[in-house]
């Protein structure tokens, strides 16, 4: 039996030597807490400003909705006297007496003020805002303009008549119309329908125009393009009746064109009367507002024309004949060729 000598045993592997885990990574406090400050105040911002819209909304509803906020919104416009004003701006409304003063301009004073069914709405053009209004009242319209000092210089037509919103009066009465000094004759019975920034904004309209004027009584109707060259049509009539003495008459007149340069026509009829024979004029005329002298060529045929039918200050005549003249100033040369016999 043969000895063999044990194996010496295999010394242990050495544990591995193992470096203490390090600490969790800790955020970045200071970007993190400026994020977060951020939105917070964000939203704060975002709730104030929303609370002061609400505020401004429900205050401006409330005082173009309700009789004391309306009343109380009419106090904000400088210059503005209303008395006595009763019922929302939208909607009905009343005032017993308003008055205006425009610096450099003059004082409007509107007595018995009211309209109904006053409405808001977005126009279809863009974000133009439409006022409807059924009627529109006033017993009595007084504009006393400040006097300024007048000129012959000539000026340029506006460019533009154009308006932000649209305006559309259904009915506008007016009982008496005053312009300038007390004793002048008032506009009576006025009536119209008034249509501002009409067809998207581009026409402004005046229709079913009625009034009297002393005992002169007019209709008319016309229209003026908002932008330029300001092309205008319009029509008028006017007649008044026979009274101690005096014959009726008739009359009617049209222009057409640019605002700085319209054709006129105009004619006038007095039937014979009181052993008189039947009167006439007619005339043909370019008017030039805007220029120095504001009238261009002129045609005129008269027969047998008084002058005192139409204003008991003008002479008693019996104007016929015919008349042109081509004329551009006071201080241009003109053309004037006249034919005319007064028989009486």
């Amino acid at each position: 039996m043969t000895d063999e000598a044990p194996s010496p045993e295999t010394p242990p592997a050495p544990m591995p030597a193992f470096a203490p885990a390090p600490p969790p990574a800790q955020p970045a406090a200071s970007t993190t807490g400026r994020r977060g400050n951020a939105w917070r105040w964000l939203g704060v911002v975002l709730i104030v400003l929303i609370l002061l819209g609400t505020t401004v909304i429900g205050t401006a509803w409330w005082a173009v909705r309700s009789d004391g906020g309306s009343a109380w919104l009419l106090t904000l416009v400088p210059g503005l006297k209303v008395t006595q004003p009763k019922g929302s701006l939208f909607g009905d409304f009343e005032a017993r007496d308003l008055e205006l003063r425009i610096p450099a301009a003059g004082r409007l004073r509107i007595t018995g003020l009211g309209w109904r069914g006053l409405e808001v709405a977005r126009a279809p053009a863009g974000l133009r805002l439409r006022i409807a209004i059924a009627e529109l009242r006033a017993a009595r319209i007084e504009w006393q303009p400040e006097v300024q000092p007048t000129s012959t210089a000539p000026s340029e037509p506006p460019p533009s008549l154009a308006l932000p919103l649209e305006l559309d009066i259904a009915v506008l009465r007016v009982g008496e119309a005053r312009i300038g000094a007390a004793d002048a004759t008032p506009m009576r019975d006025l009536e119209a329908g008034v249509h501002l920034g009409a067809d998207l904004g581009t026409v402004h309209r005046i229709d079913r125009l009625a009034l009297s004027w002393g005992r002169v009584r007019v209709t008319g109707a016309g229209q003026i393009a908002s932008g330029a060259p300001l092309q205008l049509e319009a029509h008028i009539e006017a007649s008044q009746d026979a009274s101690s003495g005096v014959p009726a008459w008739s009359a009617k007149a049209s222009a057409a064109g640019p605002l700085a340069s319209p054709a006129v026509q105009a004619t006038v009829r007095v039937p014979s009367a009181a052993g008189r024979p039947a009167q006439s004029l007619d005339a043909h005329a370019t008017l030039r507002p805007f220029a120095g002298w504001p009238l261009g060529d002129l045609d005129l045929a008269l027969k047998s024309l008084d002058l005192s039918v139409f204003h008991t200050a003008l002479p008693v005549t019996a104007l016929s004949g015919q008349a042109s003249a081509q004329t551009r100033g006071l201080d241009q040369p003109g053309v004037v060729s006249a034919k005319l016999a007064n028989a009486d």
